[in-house]
Formats: C-alpha cells, structure tokens, sequence
C-alpha cells in the first residue's frame, strides 16, 4: 500500500492509518456510529499477519485504546500493564513526603509531584491534577486510569527515579534537585 500522504512512520492511504509499533508497519481504522456509543477498532501488522478487530459498546474509547494497544503489547512479548482492583492501601505521610518534587522526563517534560492532605498527585506540563492511588509503598495508578501506573525507586542520597507506565508505554523520570 502506497500511503496517499506522510509515510509508513505517520501516514495515511485509502482510508487507513499507516504507521510503525514495536518496528512493525501497522495499518488500522477505527470507527463510531454517532451519539450511540458503538466503537471500533481493526488493526493489521501485515509483515506478520496479524489482524485484530476489536468491537466496544461503550462511547469512551479510552477501553478500546487501552486493550488494544495492550493486546499489541502481548503479541510483540513488550511490556504492559494489566489492570487490577486494588485493596484500600495506605502509605505514611513521612514517605509520601519523599516523592514530592518535580522529574524531569528526558529533557522534554516536567511532572510534578505534590502532596496535598496525605494524597499524592502528578501534574505534566497541561497542569491537569491527577491523583495517585497507592498499590504499595512505591507503587501507584493514576485515579480514574487504572492503567497508568507510577513507581518511585530510590537512585541516591534523598533522590528518586519516576517510572511511569501506561498500557504499553514506559518512560523515566529524575527528580530535579532544587
């Protein structure tokens, strides 16, 4: 397939998205009809001869994204997060204390950490607030994203290393010493 525009890293040809994941061309369309919350999504790796169809009856296509991009994931043996309910688990306020401050994400963003009465909470550079739920002493998910995960791992004298991990993406962060 000739893309009509871009190329095979970002493009689009005869009604499909063309690009690459896990250095793979990928070819996909997703569709809905209206105001009635029926999704779609088919996705084709035609180097290997793959084709996924994913069906969804819901109007949020955050779902849909979600398991199919983890889907992607498992057939590739990348990593990925599985969501899971987790118990009511509390982390004392001293250690919460630690992880607030800013990490740089390679150069190019900022997150902030803060601690707001005994809740953690990350804002990026859109300044949207969003709350950490703790699976651990470490570990937490985004409120409301169960598949976005955040772990804080110790990288020296009071500094912490950010991993964040969505459905199939992981990025690093350190915190900047102010």
């Amino acid at each position: 397939m000739t893309p009509q525009w871009g190329s095979w890293d970002r493009g689009y040809g005869f009604g499909w998205d063309l690009s690459r994941r896990y250095d793979r061309k990928k070819v996909s369309h997703g569709g809905c009809i209206g105001g009635g919350g029926y999704n779609s999504m088919m996705i084709k790796f035609p180097e290997d001869d793959f084709l996924l169809i994913f069906l969804s009856n819901n109007s949020d296509t955050t779902a849909l994204n979600t398991v199919s991009q983890s889907i992607e994931a498992i057939l590739y043996q990348e990593e990925y997060v599985v969501p899971e309910s987790s118990a009511d688990f509390s982390v004392a306020p001293n250690i919460l204390a630690r992880y607030a401050g800013d990490y740089d994400i390679n150069g190019v963003a900022t997150i902030s950490i803060s601690l707001k009465d005994g809740k953690l909470y990350s804002t990026a550079d859109d300044n949207r607030l969003h709350e950490l739920i703790p699976l651990s002493k470490t570990e937490f998910y985004y409120k409301g994203h169960e598949c976005v995960r955040c772990r804080f791992l110790k990288a020296g004298d009071g500094e912490y290393t950010l991993k964040f991990q969505s459905a199939t993406q992981v990025f690093e962060g350190h915190s900047i010493q102010s």
